[in-house]
């Protein structure tokens, strides 16, 4: 090809490449092939004409446009290792390490040859390992081999070096790898798959704190790699670190703007922090980029109903089984009742949340018509007080567990990438319980998840005045603790305590107490308390007041934890409740007790309120981020001395 002949296929080509931008494929492949037939070694007509074809979605046509030129020149070392990159783009591993084999044949020096065999040989292993179904790490050992020679040559090539952390990670050996990787994480320009690998390690291994470390320690690449960022929020998220999670991914968002993921854990860390409005514009935000995940949808309901905007929290309300993966999901195929009337039909209300969220919502079922025959499932030691509660409604237990899965990130090896989980950050979801449920047995009309019956009797926050009312229990139920001894009047206020719970974690944390950090509280003068926290035992509480010499009592024989009926009984007897958010609080509230609760800001349970709109005489102190309980001990002695000439209506009415 002389000059003008040069000249005059590029003018061609670039035609053709206008045409390929406009999508004229067919247009753009005629004048390619006229090239190619005009002067066959034309390398740019061969590499447009795999372009289009790869495009059309015909990986082999485009393999055989550089196939059959690179085998003609066995010595062209670069069009050895161009034919390489258009086998392995086609997924056509083994003839693609043949080129790179020729290429690093006649360029045995050059790094970069053996990084695109290794990457290719890597490939087609995992290409294998999948179609045979062996994906046991055994398979990538014959690689570590060729990987640690690679290094041993190439000690400075840090691309390289990721690449062979990827396979000594393939072949189960993670300290090496992760050693690997850390050397390329050193490279500049950044190399975004060691950092991600790396990371992804950290997470995998629930070591946030580390993540957090490399967060400062590389703060400019972990804002350059998307991943990176997401896995840097989910650890501070983890370590419940809102503060600096909010900070961390504002300055994120300051460089990409656009980013909805970012959004959606700075509006996360905005409501775990008590910033309702700026958490809603947000998760407002991040939804209309992501209207496919649901995650978002529940945390915008929680925020929604922190700000008492209860009509709007309603809409997201069933975003939440989308995503739930402890509370029962029931397999049952039957519409959902939305308000519509159903006089006359059968309804199947099913607990779906915990037991405080039982007492929490379990009046509401007395707003059903009548007419209709409804059937409630609650679990097991929910259902004597619950058939007392409810004596015209049908009581069941929820059905039994019978399989839980175990959903985890899976690598794929072909193209070095991972899986990604769903949800809102990488590795967030590795690992989650799905329960299922025994068929249930019965027919119906329509069901109804217990905590959403106030979407359909509680459209507004005025729509609880004059509705909400406590749980009244037959008087022969309360009457053996009313006679009790210890309940007998000496001119003392009888209180039940709480303090802590089953279900304490990094978030969670700062709302509980211990039994001695209440010693204050049970040296008042005036009371006489009463253990309503269901992980202390009867010989604890009385070991303790032994020690301590305080008024505090176990009533003989309750079980606190399984008896509810008879532990509700006990409750309603009482004049006065304190204490963090706990089923015990619940409990309290339902049955009426005036109560002091403290709640971490961002549970919506107060709905934007000083108080429970659930219950009837519920105060709550919200503990604002950066707080804890213990900063509020003297507040809940100023209100027990305040009301300490308070009397339940139960014990009036003895």
């Amino acid at each position: 090809m002389n000059r003008a002949e040069k000249k005059r296929a590029e003018k061609e080509l670039k035609a053709a490449q206008k045409l390929f931008n406009a999508a004229s494929y067919s247009r753009a492949a005629e004048i390619c092939h006229h090239q190619i037939q005009t002067y066959p070694d034309f390398l740019p007509a061969r590499e447009l004409l795999a372009e289009i074809y790869f495009a059309l979605s015909k990986p082999h046509e485009a393999s055989a446009t550089m196939v059959d030129l690179a085998i003609k020149n066995p010595d062209d070392i670069e069009l050895q290792s161009k034919a390489g990159r258009t086998l392995q783009r086609a997924k056509l591993f083994s003839d693609a390490v043949t080129f790179f084999q020729n290429a690093v044949t006649k360029a045995p020096t050059d790094s970069q040859k053996w990084a695109d065999l290794i990457a290719c040989m890597y490939a087609a292993t995992a290409q294998e390992s999948r179609q045979t179904g062996n994906a046991s790490p055994a398979s990538f050992t014959p690689l570590v081999t060729l990987g640690k020679n690679a290094l041993q040559s190439f000690p400075e090539d840090l691309q390289l070096c990721a690449l062979v952390g990827d396979i000594f990670l393939a072949a189960g050996l993670e300290n090496a790898a992760i050693l690997c990787f850390e050397r390329a994480m050193k490279a500049s320009p950044v190399i975004p798959e060691a950092h991600i690998r790396w990371l992804e390690n950290r997470l995998r291994n629930q070591a946030y704190e580390d993540i957090v470390a490399y967060s400062e320690k590389h703060a400019d690449a972990s804002l350059q790699i998307p991943a990176a960022r997401r896995m840097i929020g989910a650890s501070l998220d983890h370590l419940a670190l809102f503060d600096k999670e909010e900070t961390y991914l504002s300055r994120a968002l300051a460089r990409f703007p656009e980013d909805a993921q970012l959004r959606a854990g700075r509006g996360r860390a905005r409501m775990f922090l008590g910033k309702f409005e700026e958490a809603l514009e947000d998760l407002n935000k991040s939804i209309r980029a992501l209207p496919e995940q649901a995650g978002l949808k529940y945390e915008r309901n929680l925020v929604q109903k922190s700000l008492g905007n209860i009509a709007q929290a309603a809409k997201d309300e069933y975003a939440r089984f989308e995503i739930q993966t402890q509370n029962p999901v029931l397999d049952l195929d039957v519409p959902h009742w939305k308000g519509e009337a159903i006089e006359g039909k059968r309804l199947l209300v099913w607990s779906d949340q915990g037991i405080g969220d039982v007492f929490k919502h379990v009046q509401l079922m007395k707003e059903i018509p009548s007419e209709v025959q409804t059937t409630l499932l609650s679990r097991k030691k929910t259902l004597d007080l619950l058939r007392v509660i409810l004596p015209e409604v049908n009581i069941q237990q929820l059905p039994r567990q019978v399989e839980t899965f175990q959903l985890e990130d899976n690598r794929d090896h072909a193209t070095g990438k991972a899986a990604a989980p769903a949800g809102l950050f990488p590795g967030k979801q590795q690992k989650r319980l799905i329960n299922k449920y025994e068929k249930v047995d019965g027919d119906y009309d329509y069901q109804i998840p217990l905590t959403c019956l106030y979407t359909v009797f509680r459209p507004s926050l005025r729509s609880f005045i004059d509705k909400t009312m406590a749980i009244r229990l037959p008087h022969e139920v309360m009457k053996p603790f009313l006679e009790h001894e210890l309940m007998r009047d000496n001119g003392k206020t009888k209180v039940g305590l709480a303090w802590s719970s089953i279900k304490k974690n990094r978030l969670t944390d700062r709302n509980y107490l211990s039994l001695e950090d209440l010693l204050p509280i049970l040296r008042l003068p005036g009371f006489d308390f009463f253990n309503l926290q269901y992980s202390a035992s009867e010989e604890e509480i009385q070991a303790f007041r032994e020690e301590f010499e305080v008024p505090i009592y176990h009533i003989p024989g309750l079980d606190i934890n399984d008896d509810l009926l008879n532990t509700a009984a006990f409750t309603a007897c009482l004049d006065l409740f304190a204490g963090p958010a706990n089923s015990s609080a619940d409990m309290a509230g339902a049955m009426g007790v005036k109560s002091y609760r403290m709640d971490l800001v961002h549970l919506p349970e107060n709905l934007g309120q000083q108080f429970i709109p659930w219950y009837e005489d519920q105060f709550c102190r919200s503990i604002p981020w950066g707080k804890t309980v213990h900063d509020y001990l003297d507040d809940m002695s100023d209100w027990l001395l305040q009301n300490r000439d308070h009397r339940s209506i139960v014990r009036q009415t003895n």
